[in-house]
């Protein structure tokens, strides 16, 4: 499965965590605390963040739905965390597979708004650090990504097909070894940075909760050179 770069970099994975969450009257809000076990001396953690969606259909006098979201979010300190860019955090010094340290907590933020009207989609997110961080060079600015993703759902023999394209793009991030497809403990990564992605996607329920559909992913590096992924994904739930 390929994901977007931002979900790649900063999205947290496989985490045990307490948690507490809200969602009544299109608000969403949840807040937990968990620990970074894979940084060398283990650090607490905590993340905050909230959604809002709201029901357009009738203030815009339309049958057809169409609805708005805004969301952000915050994580405290996101050295070790399990992401591609947290995990590209030392506590030592920089290395090849480790590049950056920092000196104190490395706050990240996520702002987020969403459009649907009836079978499309249109999403925009940005996620980035509150501070610079150190590298054997020197130190760099904040580190950050963007994504723009549109979809559109159909149906083919009474079945949903969803299909989406998405574009990515980042930011300081040319000493991150990226996954060429799937989470950030992919054993296949780049040599260098992702600068920007391009990446498509049918996903076709043919039963109930199981998934099945072709990705395409192509991005160029920050070396200028470029990179083909393609993946057949499956996915079910229970």
């Amino acid at each position: 499965m390929n994901n977007t770069l931002s979900t790649n970099l900063f999205r947290v994975a496989n985490t045990n965590q307490v948690s507490l969450n809200y969602d009544d009257y299109g608000l969403m809000i949840n807040t937990a605390v968990f620990q970074n076990k894979n940084f060398h001396h283990v650090t607490s953690d905590f993340l905050v963040n909230g959604l809002y969606t709201y029901d357009l259909s009738n203030l815009a006098n339309l049958n057809t739905p169409i609805s708005a979201s805004l969301g952000a979010g915050y994580v405290d300190d996101f050295r070790g965390a399990n992401s591609t860019l947290g995990q590209s955090f030392s506590s030592t010094t920089p290395s090849a597979s480790q590049p950056f340290t920092a000196d104190k907590r490395l706050g990240v933020y996520d702002l987020n708004a969403g459009l649907n009207y009836g079978p499309f989609g249109l999403l925009a997110e940005l996620d980035s650090t509150i501070d610079s961080v150190n590298t054997a060079q020197g130190s760099i600015n904040h580190l950050s990504t963007y994504d723009i993703a549109g979809s559109y759902s159909f149906k083919l023999d009474q079945k949903p097909i969803k299909a989406v394209l998405s574009y990515s793009k980042t930011h300081n991030m040319s000493l991150v070894n990226m996954p060429l497809f799937g989470d950030y403990d992919s054993k296949i990564k780049s040599s260098t940075g992702m600068k920007s992605s391009w990446l498509g996607s049918l996903q076709y329920e043919p039963i109930k909760n199981i998934y099945l559909g072709p990705e395409l992913a192509y991005s160029t590096m920050y070396n200028q050179t470029h990179t083909w992924t393609g993946t057949m994904d499956l996915t079910a739930y229970f």
